[in-house]
C-alpha cells in the first residue's frame, strides 16, 4: 500500500474553502448582531413611547377643573401641570420637555417635595391644547379659560415623530 500525505494543492484548495466558509458565516452573523441592536433601538423608543403614552392618558382623564382652584390647569408648549384626584388627596403633576428627554413631576397629596421621574431620553415632545371652539392653542391658562381645554395633543419627536391625543372628560368640573 501506497500511502501518500496531502499535496500542496490539496492544503490550499482545502484551506480557501474553509476561508470561504468562515469569511460567510462571519458575515451572516455580524448582520444578524447589526439587525438586533437596530431591533432593540427601535423597540426601546417605542416602549418608552407607550409609557409615557399610558401614564399621561390615565393621568390626563383624571384632570379636573374647580373654581376654587382656578389655577388648577396650566399648560405651554413645553410643559403641562395639573392636579387629579387620588384616594388621599389631589395629587399635582408636571410633564415637561427638555431637550434631554421627557420629564414627569409628581407631589403626593399633602406633600412638600416633588418627585422627579425622567421618563425617556428618546423624545422630546410639544403640548397643544384644543380651545372650545376646535382651535389648537400652544398655552392653556384654566383661570382665564374657566374650562379645562376639550383636548391635549403632545406632538412627541426623536427617531421619526408620533402624535398622541388625548380627550379630557367635559363633565371633570367640580363644584367646590
Amino acid at each position: 500500500m501506497n500511502q501518500r500525505g496531502m499535496t500542496l494543492l490539496e492544503v490550499l484548495i482545502a484551506a480557501m474553502i474553509s476561508t470561504l466558509v468562515l469569511g460567510s458565516a462571519f458575515w451572516l452573523l455580524s448582520g444578524a448582531v447589526d439587525t438586533d441592536r437596530r431591533i432593540a433601538r427601535r423597540t426601546a423608543w417605542e416602549q418608552d413611547y407607550f409609557v409615557i403614552a399610558k401614564r399621561l392618558r390615565a393621568e390626563l382623564t383624571g384632570a379636573f377643573f374647580s373654581p376654587r382652584f382656578a389655577d388648577s390647569f396650566q399648560g405651554e408648549a413645553k410643559r403641562v401641570s395639573f392636579f387629579y384626584p387620588t384616594g388621599k388627596g389631589l395629587a399635582q403633576v408636571l410633564w415637561e420637555s427638555r431637550e434631554d428627554g421627557i420629564y414627569y413631576r409628581r407631589r403626593e397629596p399633602g406633600a412638600r417635595d416633588w418627585r422627579e421621574f425622567k421618563l425617556s431620553a428618546h423624545w422630546q415632545g410639544s403640548f397643544s391644547y384644543l380651545s372650545g371652539d376646535g382651535g389648537w392653542l400652544n398655552t392653556w391658562d384654566s383661570k382665564e379659560e374657566k374650562a379645562l381645554p376639550q383636548m391635549v395633543r403632545l406632538d412627541l419627536t426623536g427617531r421619526g415623530s408620533r402624535r398622541l391625543s388625548i380627550a379630557l372628560e367635559g363633565g371633570r368640573v367640580m363644584p367646590y
